[in-house]
């Protein structure tokens, strides 16, 4: 199983933390795996490459457009069976309502 780390650059310490913990063979982080410029074709390659869709959810990540970019690929890849599971971590007690 590998994990897609989803979460705004501003939750980046969090994120470092969960990955280093997972490990680089695990994970898609985009540290470890997405060229120096991100976007849309990077973001549904490593979901491509992942079983697991992990969002860090924050008030940060809720008003991020890469941020919601990655769920919309995520919720398309889980409807076409590639996602297999979805985990939601609140960080700061935010929540969508």
């Amino acid at each position: 199983m590998k994990a897609f780390i989803s979460h705004s650059s501003k939750d980046k310490i969090f994120a470092s933390q969960i990955a280093a913990e997972i490990g680089d063979l695990r994970c898609e982080y985009d540290e470890y795996t997405f060229d120096f410029t991100l976007n849309s074709a990077a973001i549904r390659k490593a979901l491509a490459r992942s079983s697991l869709f992990v969002i860090l959810l924050s008030e940060n990540s809720v008003r991020s457009t890469f941020i919601n970019e990655e769920i919309r690929a995520a919720l398309e890849a889980r409807s076409a069976g590639r996602i297999k599971d979805v985990l939601i971590f609140s960080i700061d007690g935010t929540s969508y309502s």
